[in-house]
């Protein structure tokens, strides 16, 4: 008996009290993915109130495309009002450390220089060719919102919502990291052109995003690294980003060939070498962290501290 109480104590050290049922991976991933699709759905429903189903321009048909996912955002914030799920909330304000100016712009800085290095390395070892094809203000800025509302609701659900969910369950902040970058990598597996290279770059692209969630506090520079790495894809050098092509972009491909960072059908992600570049980048940012001793804010704590205080006091009455 005394070893099957050991055993039990031994989980338990694996789990927080505070966690529920819904919090236990297959549940989070499953309640994510009723958001997702209802999100999808509802999306679809606005961008055909707001778009004619013929007759759009290239620039019209990308920017429906992107903003079709817009109702991701009120399907997620509706789950997050339960009393249970509030103090998730916090994540998308400025009560988090790192949600500033400073990582929006570092944000952009980390997902159009990781891309524009791919793309330079890509043209120089003639994987690529690329022409101007034309700018136009307005639509660059409406494609970067339209590109921000998709990329941010990957990241609503992923980074923000289940990744949350799992901190509130397990102990360890790696079972939160690792498991939404493999259920973020496992979204893509039905995008078009998908191989090995591009689904694990998925995977460490979400690892990357998580980090930055975890270690710097900032879902806001996860968002806009991950709306500056579609974009500078698919808007500004007009390649495939996760196999989906453009039909309007800044650049034009010309022509195109498998190369270390460039794979003609899933485009810059599914390039053999991507993984080592994002990589080298979550070990810096992780190796920044340590060195300065960034701590991170856990918004469970509380809860938890409350908890194990009013179980303490029935314990003693």
């Amino acid at each position: 008996m005394k070893e099957n109480n050991k055993f039990v104590e031994t989980i338990k050290q694996f789990y927080r009290p505070i966690g529920t049922l819904a919090d236990f991976i297959p549940c989070s991933a499953l309640l994510m993915f009723v958001m997702s699709v209802l999100g999808q759905l509802v999306g679809l429903a606005i961008s055909r109130g707001m778009f004619p189903s013929e007759g759009l321009t290239p620039e019209m048909e990308i920017f429906k495309m992107y903003f079709a996912t817009v109702g991701v955002w009120p399907v997620v914030l509706l789950f997050l009002l339960l009393p249970k799920n509030r103090p998730i909330l916090k994540t998308l304000t400025p009560k988090m450390k790192g949600n500033t100016l400073k990582w929006v712009l570092l944000g952009l800085l980390i997902g159009f220089g990781a891309n524009s290095f791919c793309a330079l390395v890509s043209i120089l070892f003639r994987d690529i060719a690329l022409s101007f094809s034309g700018f136009d203000v307005k639509w660059f800025l409406l494609l970067f919102f339209a590109v921000f509302v998709q990329s941010g609701s990957e990241e609503l659900v992923c980074r923000c919502y289940i990744y949350q969910k799992l901190r509130r369950r397990y102990r360890s902040p790696w079972v939160a990291v690792i498991v939404n970058s493999v259920v973020f990598g496992a979204m893509h597996i039905p995008n078009p052109g998908a191989n090995f290279f591009g689904i694990a770059q998925c995977m460490l692209f979400g690892f990357l995003t998580s980090v930055l969630v975890w270690k710097y506090n900032s879902l806001w520079g996860a968002m806009f690294v991950h709306t500056a790495w579609n974009f500078t894809q698919n808007i500004f050098y007009g390649l495939p980003n996760s196999g989906v092509v453009s039909p309007y972009s800044v650049f034009k491909l010309e022509a195109a060939s498998s190369g270390l960072f460039f794979d003609p059908g899933f485009g810059i992600e599914g390039g053999p070498l991507v993984w080592v570049l994002l990589g080298l980048i979550t070990a810096a940012l992780l190796y920044y962290a340590e060195k300065k001793g960034l701590q991170e804010q856990d918004i469970w704590q509380d809860t938890e501290e409350k908890y194990l205080a009013a179980h303490a006091a029935e314990e003693n009455a």
